[in-house]
């Protein structure tokens, strides 16, 4: 029997209820062996990022702790049924007779209060009006046993006030049926629908069945604690947490909402106090950090934001089959469970079919709330901004009419296909000439300028470091944390996708940085595998596609900020910006586009925009997966390949490692250096003979 309340005889209907609510909680297929253990587990995460040298272990998500969210759904329609069978505790009985059958002198009673007053009385401040006797006589009406036989003054009005605004007490006919292990799981569910585990009282006073129902009773006893505030104990806002040691908030609740009009499908999450979260499913399941989407040693993704299922689509088309389940699970953050600071996450269970490439694989995406808060807040969407008329060379100020048109006419962007490029006027320079006359290097600028691609042939192999000298006659070398040149080759543990033998699809290099490189440049040194094929496509190309055939995804590509980022190595960078910029006075139109490398994407002010970010980006990547649009062409010993990096995507197919050896070199130069180097030489080459 719980100390905290007067004995009230059991009901068979509460009884029937609770035993309802035990057996429909109990796990009868439950086994503790299916599961691994999460103390070994964490402990191996810890090693493992030792050893590799990382600044903290990988988040593991502890398969044992009990589905909240998916208890509370099972019961709650026995809530209701279960408090209307609770009998309302009786007044304490009169004192039994004493040992020579004489009643005791009868005690002076207190005028009696009802519940109405004991609140106007609050409300006022008149509580102090009352006497300890009158308090008492109260107390003992609504069921409540005081603690202390000499409770003082406020002791008596404080429970007083807690009782008068209690909403649910906890009767003693539950008490037979809590016996055995299910009851202590189920106890912390039992007052009513809107319960929560929101502390502990001391467990010394309690044993038995008692202690099972220490969580719950904690936050209906009448025994309040000293310090207790009674500020705002009549408020909608105080609820049940009167006594809790140490208050815990009640789980945020979640609803998967299907798409309409203007309205994407979403994972909705009350926090509760009116502050709602809307996070659309492309962007939920586009964001998934598990190793399955994030390779677990280079860190970098595993699928592009294209390969997201259209989810609203399938809202439209009235098939629920595939929208998830969702869920918010408790986690502890360390220390006793008393003391830890509580933390939740965002459980997303979606069915097969979430990404296009994994057509049969279910999945489950796990977010902390806290992440998720934090990829909400961003200030407004980038701008849309105009393509200015300047050029980013302009002419000398005494240049002639013709060398004006001329240099125009070589600086112009030629958009190409891949049958544009073959008939193209320098697709491939000789390396001799190059170096040796400026004719050569001409032929290179000016190819590489108007299509943003150019081959050369003969590059001699003996050196490894003959790529640099190659690119210093663009201008100078980018040196990167990769180092002045770098090697392009398949190593165990790689840390980064293009040191493996796996396909490498199209693509641009280092958008994690302020400045990514303006010019790359690759120098084939050995490639005698199957397979591995580089290919190469011209991304201004596929926007004037993309903003011919679908205008709004091209509008959102120039106004949603993406994230890439490279955390890999001892390195953090990130960086954000749409996959589509204009307005540049130097370039005026950009394109970002690297999903190896692409990160979380915040969804700012408008979600809704932002949830519109993987259809476009779809539609760009069925653009540029037309085999017209893709220039192919394996590199040779001796070959070299330079290209715009911001503009040209390139790739390479997947590899036999164990066929041949595959060893290319490359370097970068910035394009402010490659724009001094093509101004001065047009000046040289077309100046007025």
């Amino acid at each position: 029997m719980l100390g905290f309340f007067s004995a009230v005889p059991a009901l068979e209907a509460a009884v029937g209820v609770f035993s309802e609510i035990v057996n429909k909680i109990t796990l009868k297929s439950f086994s503790c062996e299916n599961y691994e253990n999460p103390t070994i587990q964490k402990h191996y995460e810890n090693l493992q990022a030792i050893a590799l040298k990382r600044d903290m272990a990988k988040e593991f998500y502890d398969q044992s702790l009990p589905n909240e969210f998916e208890i509370q759904k099972r019961l709650n329609k026995y809530m209701d049924r279960l408090v209307a069978a609770m009998p309302v505790a009786p007044a304490q009985p009169a004192a039994a007779p004493d040992g020579d059958g004489a009643a005791p002198a009868p005690k002076r009673t207190a005028a009696a209060v009802d519940i109405d007053e004991v609140r106007a009385m609050h409300e006022k401040g008149a509580l102090k009006k009352l006497t300890v006797a009158t308090l008492v006589e109260f107390l003992h009406s609504v069921g409540v046993q005081p603690m202390r036989k000499k409770s003082t003054h406020t002791h008596m009005r404080r429970a007083v006030v807690t009782s008068a605004k209690a909403t649910c007490v906890p009767r003693a006919a539950v008490t037979a049926a809590v016996r055995g292990a299910a009851a202590a799981s189920a106890a912390r569910w039992v007052c009513c629908g809107s319960c929560r585990p929101s502390g502990s009282v001391s467990q010394a006073r309690l044993s038995g069945t008692d202690r099972a129902w220490s969580s719950a009773t904690a936050r209906h006893s009448g025994n309040v604690r000293d310090g207790f505030s009674t500020t705002s104990l009549f408020t909608p806002a105080f609820q049940h947490r009167r006594h809790a040691t140490a208050a815990v908030p009640a789980l945020p609740s979640v609803a998967v909402v299907p798409g309409s009009a203007g309205s994407p499908a979403a994972a909705r999450v009350d926090f509760g106090g009116g502050v709602v979260g809307s996070y659309p499913l492309a962007w939920l399941r586009d964001s998934c950090q598990c190793p399955r989407c994030v390779h677990p040693e280079n860190h970098q993704k595993l699928h592009a934001s294209s390969d997201v299922a259209d989810f609203d689509a399938a809202s439209a088309a009235g098939n629920p089959a595939l929208l998830p389940a969702a869920r918010i699970v408790a986690v502890e953050q360390g220390g006793s469970a008393s003391s830890a600071a509580p933390s939740a996450q965002l459980h997303v269970d979606w069915p097969k079919g979430s990404l296009i490439t994994a057509p049969d694989d279910p999945h489950t995406t796990v977010l902390s709330l806290d992440w998720l808060v934090s990829a909400s807040a961003h200030p407004s969407n980038h701008p849309l901004l105009s393509i200015p008329a300047a050029s980013d060379l302009p002419p000398p100020a005494d240049a002639s009419p013709a060398s004006v048109a001329a240099l125009a006419a070589a600086a112009a962007p030629m958009l190409w296909t891949a049958a544009d490029f073959a008939a193209s006027a320098a697709p491939r320079v000789d390396y001799a000439a190059f170096m040796g006359s400026d004719a050569g290097l001409w032929a290179a600028l000016r190819q590489l300028r108007q299509y943003g691609l150019c081959f050369f042939d003969g590059v001699p192999t003996s050196d490894e470091r003959e790529v640099e000298r190659l690119a210093r006659r663009f201008g100078c070398i980018r040196e990167t944390f990769y180092g002045t040149s770098w090697d392009v080759k398949s190593v165990p543990q790689a840390r980064n996708i293009a040191y493996t033998s796996l396909d490498l699809g199209l693509h641009m290099d280092l958008m994690y940085f302020e400045a990514p490189p303006g010019v790359q440049f690759l120098h084939s040194l050995k490639n005698t595998v199957t397979g591995g094929e580089s290919y190469f496509a011209d991304s201004f190309k596929a926007v004037q596609l993309l903003k011919e055939s679908h205008p709004d995804d091209y509008d959102v590509l120039t106004r949603v900020p993406v994230t890439f980022h490279y955390h890999n190595d001892g390195h953090a960078m990130q960086y954000r910006r749409p996959t589509i910029s204009l307005g540049d006075a130097q370039e005026p139109l950009r394109v970002y586009y690297s999903p190896p490398f692409q990160g979380p994407t915040r969804l700012g002010s408008d979600p809704a925009l932002a949830a519109r970010l993987h259809a476009a980006l779809g539609r760009l990547a069925a653009i540029l997966r037309d085999p017209a649009l893709i220039y192919r062409s394996r590199l040779r010993p001796g070959d070299c390949v330079a290209f715009l990096n911001r503009r040209v995507l390139h790739a390479r197919d997947e590899f036999d490692q164990q066929s041949g050896d595959r060893h290319f070199r490359g370097t970068y130069v910035d394009a402010d250096d490659f724009r001094d180097r093509f101004a001065v030489t047009a000046a040289k080459v077309l100046a007025p003979k």
